[in-house]
């Protein structure tokens, strides 16, 4: 199967394009794809939009994924001149005040729009070379075609597993450290607790742990989509050191995603099954509320 998708990847993008209304297709009206879960959330996150708006929502949340999953083929094969004319950043002025003062930084980006070419566009823009921490998956060959993907444009794609460690061993180096924590911690993990979207809901302490540990920065990657395999990124400063302990920076980085959302309803990933449980049905202890 890999095979196969590594040879796709060489085909035109007009054409691997013609098949995102298919793809739609299959997802929405054929599988239905976790329509019962993007509903809920849908209805969770917009109560005040009628039904017929929240089916038109969900159904270019569909199309949406179908492009994302053909750009994900794209991006294995594309070249760095390609990349810089679809993906746009601004805001890196930010990240060069950072990095002429050899100070390292925290980037944190939201499962919105394609993050894939997000990811990989900034390490073309530089000036920081990009740690990125991600969770391996369970498919062995499948986890090595995503990290060499990943990894084309000098990302270091880096296991969420041991990143304390990951992160004290290259210290002394001015990099950026990449992470995307806005999908659900699983049941058994520590997590803080939220408003977003209108729901207390559990999010991980990793931004906030990363940031306290490394007393670096924190900026937050907004990622629009224009148009069709097009896309503009925004960094904006999102905290600073010192971090005192009423600062929550977990939660600043939900508001900003939640901002982000609002802007492109469309384009989060709804499938995502991010309100699982409640509060009281998770294991004690948990971090305390925020």
């Amino acid at each position: 199967m890999l095979r196969i998708l590594s040879l796709l990847a060489h085909l035109p993008a007009s054409f691997l394009y013609l098949w995102v209304q298919p793809l739609y297709f299959v997802l929405f009206y054929v599988t239905r794809y976790r329509r019962k879960t993007v509903n809920d959330n849908l209805a969770r996150a917009f109560p005040y939009k009628s039904e017929s708006e929240r089916t038109r929502l969900s159904k270019d949340f569909y199309i949406h994924i179908a492009e994302v999953g053909i750009e994900m083929l794209l991006l294995s094969n594309m070249s760095t001149d390609d990349l810089r004319k679809r993906v746009t950043i601004v805001g890196r002025e930010h990240l060069e005040t950072l990095f002429d003062a050899k100070r390292s930084c925290l980037l944190l980006a939201a499962h919105q729009a394609n993050w894939e070419w997000m990811l990989a566009a900034f390490n073309l823009y530089g000036p920081f070379p990009i740690d990125a921490f991600y969770r391996p998956l369970h498919s062995e060959d499948s986890d090595l075609f995503f990290k060499a993907m990943r990894s084309r444009f000098g990302v270091e794609m880096l296991s969420a597993e041991g990143a304390a460690r990951t992160i004290l061993r290259k210290r002394k180096q001015v990099r950026a450290i990449g992470l995307i924590a806005d999908q659900s911690p699983r049941r058994q993990d520590d997590k803080l607790w939220v408003n977003f979207l209108n729901t207390q809901t559990p999010i991980s302490p990793s931004p906030d742990r990363i940031a306290r540990l490394t007393q670096c920065p924190v900026l937050f990657v907004g990622t629009e989509r224009l148009r069709r395999g097009y896309y503009h990124c925004t960094v904006t400063p999102l905290v600073s050191p010192p971090y005192t302990d009423n600062i929550q920076i977990s939660a600043l980085y939900m508001q900003a995603i939640e901002q982000q959302i609002h802007r492109q309803p469309a384009y989060w990933m709804w499938s995502h099954q991010r309100w699982r449980y409640r509060q009281e049905e998770c294991p004690a202890p948990t971090t305390p509320n925020t």
